[in-house]
């Protein structure tokens, strides 16, 4: 429904760069169609979630493009006011069935922890405006949530987006150490723990267990790093069977299950790749792998760009917000699995990078660069402000006759 309703407002042309949109939906195309390579009642299945997930992305997009500055900000309060309540929803999910932490029981909505990554960095501002002890009390508070989420990837997107945050390199030192003190006293006080086996395993090997030890532990769903390692291994060799064209979308599930079937059902070993890295070039081959670093390097050349022409490193929160999507997008396909929420991103990712020269961003950063770092706080003085022109030319007016 919501890519149907794109045909049912006045439709305005955003000119974007094509390069950029095209190898985003390519990527799309080349995880989704290529399943009628398996099977043709997949395939359809997959070609029918590429047309929603294209024409969904292009809409959304494409609604934010038309947006004039004052509705992109309510938009973007709506969207975090939802984001905390879904946050909030999560917490107390787990807190009330006894899961202090690892967060993770209830799926997709885990998604949560790395949206607000990026959205409380968006804020960084006007957060600041109060003071820089309210912004690192509120960026350390939401730091320990993210630890105790258990969720990977928010760990590596809260690091690297605070190394591209507007912190000094010596604030940036301090908080790295307080980080690891954090961590340290965490595993101390967790030892067995979800989140405790994740940040000790961090850097280990399991490069020379051999294949049969992962089917020994019964509980091996619960070893996240021993299921990604077992399922990136084998993804890797079916890439040296299928070199070229990989085996198709789903080739790698269809290919564990017919190999493995009956152990991972006694074992309950996830049968599918974790991480874009693994599962491109097994399913897509070396045309996956050309498609997907082809649009990283544009991207980044592209969300550089746009960042040196809006002030380099003075640049406020809101604008480092396309540098921020880059690395929510990077560090989400690294490390998950391949859903439509994944694809969305891709396609949502591809199309604003494709568009960031575009005048529809430049009316609100311009106001943020003239009224300094609390651009966002003034918006409803501006519409006061034009309110009251408007007022005292009807007045005016009505003097004269």
């Amino acid at each position: 429904m919501t890519a149907l309703a794109m045909f049912l407002r006045p439709y305005r042309i955003w000119k974007f760069s094509w390069p950029v949109a095209g190898l985003a939906v390519a990527y799309v195309a080349l995880s989704t169609v290529t399943a009628m390579r398996i099977n043709t009642g997949v395939g359809l299945e997959k070609t029918a979630q590429f047309m929603v997930v294209v024409l969904s992305a292009s809409f959304a997009v494409r609604h934010i493009f038309i947006l004039n500055s004052d509705e992109r900000f309510k938009l973007l309060k709506h969207f975090t006011i939802l984001n905390i309540f879904v946050l909030a929803h999560v917490i107390a999910y787990h807190i009330f069935r006894g899961y202090f932490t690892t967060w993770k029981y209830l799926f997709d909505t885990k998604l949560v922890f790395s949206v607000g990554v990026v959205l409380l960095f968006m804020f960084e501002d006007r957060i600041r405006s109060f003071s820089s002890s309210v912004w690192y009390m509120t960026l350390l508070s939401y730091a320990v949530i993210v630890l105790a989420s258990g969720e990977r990837k928010a760990y590596l997107l809260l690091a690297l987006i605070f190394l591209f945050s507007k912190a000094s390199a010596k604030t940036v030192l301090a908080v790295t150490l307080m980080s690891i003190a954090l961590a340290t006293a965490f595993v101390s006080l967790s030892h067995g723990t979800y989140v405790a086996r994740q940040l000790t395993s961090a850097d280990r090997s399991l490069d020379a267990m051999p294949t049969r030890a992962f089917f020994s532990d019964a509980s091996i769903a619960e070893h996240s790093d021993m299921s990604r390692a077992f399922t990136n291994r084998m993804a890797d060799k079916l890439f040296a069977e299928h070199p070229v064209f990989g085996a198709g979308a789903t080739g790698y599930q269809a290919w564990a299950i017919k190999t493995y079937g009956p152990l991972t059902r006694t074992n309950q070993l996830p049968m599918n790749v974790h991480g874009e890295r693994h599962r491109i070039p097994a399913e897509s081959g070396w045309i996956g792998v050309v498609v997907a670093v082809l649009l990283l390097i544009v991207a980044a050349i592209r969300v550089i760009r746009y960042l040196i022409l809006n002030g380099g490193s003075s640049a406020t929160s809101l604008s480092r917000s396309s540098a921020y999507l880059y690395l929510f997008s990077v560090c989400y396909c690294y490390s998950e699995a391949i859903d439509t929420t994944l694809l969305t991103t891709v396609v949502i990712f591809g199309f604003v990078c494709a568009g960031l020269d575009q005048p529809v961003f430049d009316g609100l950063l311009r106001r943020s660069r003239r009224r300094g770092p609390t651009p966002l706080l003034s918006a409803h003085k501006e519409r006061a402000r034009v309110g009251a022109l408007r007022l005292d030319r009807s007045l005016r007016v009505k003097r004269h006759y």
